[in-house]
């Protein structure tokens, strides 16, 4: 009887090591990020025009119109709340882009029909800011690499607005996502 006894004992203090709880997951951890601003320029036969981004926290600032020279002239702007969910499919980018050091193909001047254009992310943090500067050529439609996630970026940062800015469904090739 007793031995019958120590195996049962055995038995559940066997079960209750096996099933203790397990630490929860930790959080994700949040985006260090304070500041995301995306700049894009690209010119054609009737002169050059922009689009830009600033994303501070859930805030979105859009803005776009003609460049005279290297004055913005703003033809549309908005300001909106983004969901949260939205801002999570971005974050990884951004994060993955604030400590890439690849080097990227030089800016265009976005000015005349030939020239490849400027794409720019600025990223700052607390302690930092991170200038990422590209021709728009060199990332538009890209899927690999650092260029397809500027790309993606871009793409998705567009489709964080509900609004069609100064009616330009795609920019230069750069959809909204």
């Amino acid at each position: 009887m007793v031995s019958k006894l120590t195996k049962f004992l055995g038995l559940v203090l066997l079960l209750v090591s096996c099933s203790s709880t397990t630490p929860p997951l930790p959080e994700t951890p949040k985006p260090k990020y304070q500041h995301v601003s995306l700049f894009l320029r690209k010119g054609t036969l009737t002169g050059s025009f922009f689009e830009q981004y600033t994303l501070q926290g859930e805030k979105l600032f859009t803005e776009c119109g003609e460049m005279q020279g290297e004055k913005k002239v703003v033809l549309e702007d908005e300001l909106v709340n983004v969901d949260k969910e939205k801002l999570d499919t971005i974050s990884p980018l951004i994060t993955q882009l604030a400590i890439t050091n690849a080097k990227l193909e030089p800016k265009g001047s976005g000015r005349g029909f030939f020239d490849s254009g400027i794409a720019q992310i600025i990223i700052t943090d607390d302690q930092k800011s991170r200038d990422i500067t590209t021709s728009t050529n060199s990332v538009q439609g890209q899927h690999s690499g650092i260029e397809g996630a500027i790309n993606d970026l871009i793409e998705k940062t567009r489709g964080l607005s509900p609004t069609v800015m100064c009616g330009n469904k795609n920019f230069f090739g750069f959809r909204k996502r």
